[in-house]
């Protein structure tokens, strides 16, 4: 049986130390590369649009389009890929908002007939600032409000001042809504 030498100790620990350090190269790289990818996803714009509603005087709908995301976004296409919108934005289909660009945090709104209730599919296609692609599908339901109670506290004469400012009030609410 052959002997083993201190030589032999000495080629098999450094033999190990390599590998051991070969590993922990490769686990690092992977670390970094995780690590650079969830950075990129914190920072890509996300793009959202769905349906909302505000009660003034009394229960609006609305299409919501907001960039969720960190960076802007640059509108591409829209496009409704299935179902129906009521008759004003079915026939435009946000295409003014096709070549601009939605900064981090920004919000439109576009108003939905209040007889209107139905559910349409749109797929929204955009990119970012260093020309990465993404394309989003989403289900705007109108009915979805439909069986929601509100309710409007006020007397019964309308031209009081209370009235109007709590009118006034919730319309700028409205507006200022993240």
């Amino acid at each position: 049986m052959p002997q083993i030498t201190e030589l032999d100790v000495q080629l098999w620990t450094l033999y190990a130390t390599a590998v051991i350090a070969l590993i922990g190269f490769v686990f690092n790289v992977i670390s970094l590369w995780q690590t650079k990818k969830a950075t990129e996803d914190m920072a890509k714009p996300f793009i959202n649009i769905y349906v909302d509603r505000y009660t003034v005087k009394t229960q609006e709908k609305i299409y919501v389009i907001k960039n969720f995301g960190q960076t802007p976004a640059y509108i591409d296409k829209i496009e409704l890929i299935d179902g129906e919108l009521d008759e004003l934005n079915q026939k435009r289909l946000f295409q003014s908002l096709i070549g601009n660009m939605l900064a981090p945090n920004q919000r439109l709104t576009s108003a939905i007939h209040p007889d209107f209730n139905s559910v349409g599919t749109i797929r929204v296609t955009y990119h970012d600032q260093r020309k990465r692609k993404y394309s989003d599908t989403f289900k705007l339901d109108t009915k979805m409000v439909k069986d929601l109670f509100y309710s409007v506290n006020e007397s019964n004469k309308s031209d009081e001042i209370p009235t109007a400012i709590r009118q006034s009030t919730m319309a700028l609410l409205r507006d200022l809504k993240p």
